[in-house]
């Protein structure tokens, strides 16, 4: 009786050890090997030893997917990152975009003022020199003269005008009439 119930007892009480906790505990080879309660005693251990390695393997699998996981944290923090600057960079590329566009649509403009100045020009220069040719050769008291002096400042004023064309057309580039004595410069 004891060749059965020492190893019984020997086997129940690293069941209570296991299942305090303790899965290092085996129990003890008490008797002959061959025995069939020696032999579950045997196969219980081989249990435990199967279970601790079992248990250790997932230790390890947990340990390696926390490194995984902590890795792939670190990587989405750098994409969002990443990301941020190419939204940033492509804000800044669209406002440059539309600073160019806006550019070149000045530019159109001031083409389009540059020619119609240069033909209003032309049309003006009739304007403003035959009323001047008109009045040196109508005599001071000609009732003319005060009509054609009205129609030679309307081409003055439409001529400042053409002025401020042609400067919107180079770009805000004045042209002053002021007379300029070369030799001072040289």
């Amino acid at each position: 009786s004891r060749k059965i119930i020492n190893p019984i007892r020997s086997v129940a009480g690293v069941m209570r050890e296991v299942k305090a906790g303790n899965i290092e505990a085996r129990s003890p080879v008490l008797g002959n090997r061959e025995n069939e309660i020696v032999q579950f005693g045997l196969s219980f251990n081989d249990m435990l030893d199967t279970l601790e390695h079992n248990n250790q393997q997932l230790v390890e699998y947990q340990n390696e997917l926390e490194e995984r996981v902590l890795d792939l944290h670190k990587t989405n923090q750098k994409l969002e990152t990443e990301i941020a600057g190419r939204k940033k960079a492509e804000r800044e590329r669209q406002r440059l975009t539309n600073q160019l566009q806006r550019a070149e649509k000045m530019e159109a403009i001031g083409t389009l003022a540059g020619g119609v100045a240069h033909d209003l020009n032309n049309i003006l220069s009739g304007i403003v020199s035959y009323p001047e040719l008109l009045l040196l050769q109508l005599p001071e008291d000609s009732p003319l003269r005060k009509s054609i002096m009205t129609i030679m400042e309307s081409g003055q004023k439409a001529a400042t005008v053409v002025q401020d064309l042609l400067t919107l057309a180079r770009r805000g580039v004045a042209i002053t009439n002021d007379v300029v004595n070369i030799n001072q410069i040289i």
